[in-house]
This record gives structure tokens, C-alpha cells and sequence, in this order.
């Protein structure tokens, strides 16, 4: 089953710690799993905004 993500960024991409970066890996991995079990069809938005100290 196919799930269309609609992905947008803001800010200068910067490097994250390794726990940070496995972290928003898991973080994203888990609302796309129930995005797709859930969500009956519907796309996803997906936003990442860098911040000059942290990425939300």
C-alpha cells in the first residue's frame, strides 16, 4: 500500500548527533507507520524546519 508524503524544508539542513539523528528517524518512521495503518488514504505533510539550534 503506496503513501503519498508531501515533504517541505525550511532553514539550512545541518547534521544532528547520532542520537539525535537515529531519534528523528524513529520519530518520523512511527508517524509514517500510523500515517499508513490509520490514516485511511489520506497524504502526509511532512515538515522540517532548521533552526540554528535544533531541527523541528
Amino acid at each position: 500500500m503506496a503513501l503519498e508524503v508531501r515533504l517541505t524544508r525550511a532553514g539550512t539542513p545541518r547534521p544532528l548527533t547520532g542520537a539525535a539523528d537515529l531519534a528523528a528517524y524513529r520519530i518520523v518512521q512511527e508517524a509514517l507507520t500510523n500515517a499508513r495503518k490509520h490514516g485511511g488514504g489520506a497524504a502526509v505533510d511532512l515538515g522540517v524546519r532548521y533552526g540554528e539550534l535544533a531541527a523541528d
